[in-house]
């Protein structure tokens, strides 16, 4: 029994840590989000007297954030693994509670961490569903622009800019979304307890 709720216990803070380490890759994302909308926005509204420098500033940030979105779907998967491991080993262990209160306490608390990696999967999945548009809207103008690098090229993609930085906020917000959910979903199955108490001042 014991070793049973070591490895149910040590299964659930290694999964808190992964889920800790994915919120922080799904921010650099968000980052590079940013930082690709910066790009497409300095070189169709402030373009400078060369504009060749600032297309491939735009063309690089494209790419970067293209790998990215790859790794959104893979995000995904892993956490679905992670999912049903430890949940496999949660049914397992609670087979072994013979007091029924705690055996139904045990199953409402399963119930509630099951509830939080869904809203986990549905995040991710808005998240991709984001990248989608926004990528088409990028390439479509990165191509644009590498036939025609001109100011009229700028001046025909404008309404496509508009729409791909409208795309953009919504993909920023979904990420954003999604990283907040890892980030509660880690801290609904980290073995830590409450941060200590400050110390009192002594008194004077």
């Amino acid at each position: 029994m014991t070793a049973c709720a070591a490895t149910g216990y040590s299964k659930g803070g290694d999964a808190s840590k992964g889920m800790d380490k994915t919120g922080r890759e799904v921010e650099a994302i968000v980052a590079q989000t940013e930082l690709t909308l910066s790009s497409l926005s300095n070189l169709v509204y402030n373009p400078a007297p060369d504009l060749v420098p600032q297309y491939k500033a735009f063309t690089r940030e494209t790419k970067k954030l293209d790998s990215l979105s790859e790794s959104v779907d893979k995000k995904a998967a892993e956490m679905k693994k992670r999912a049903d491991d430890y949940f496999a080993k949660w049914d397992a262990g609670m087979t072994n509670i013979t007091n029924p209160d705690l055996r139904k306490t045990s199953e409402a608390r399963r119930a509630e961490v099951s509830s939080a990696f869904e809203e986990v999967a549905q995040s991710l999945k808005k998240s991709k569903e984001a990248f989608d548009p926004f990528l088409s809207d990028l390439k479509d103008v990165q191509q644009v622009l590498n036939l025609d690098l001109t100011q009229g090229g700028l001046n025909s993609i404008k309404g496509t800019t508009k729409k791909a930085i409208a795309h953009g906020e919504d993909l920023r917000s979904a990420l954003q979304e999604a990283a907040k959910d890892i980030h509660d979903l880690a801290a609904k199955m980290s073995s830590k307890g409450p941060a200590a108490a400050p110390a009192a001042a002594p008194k004077s």
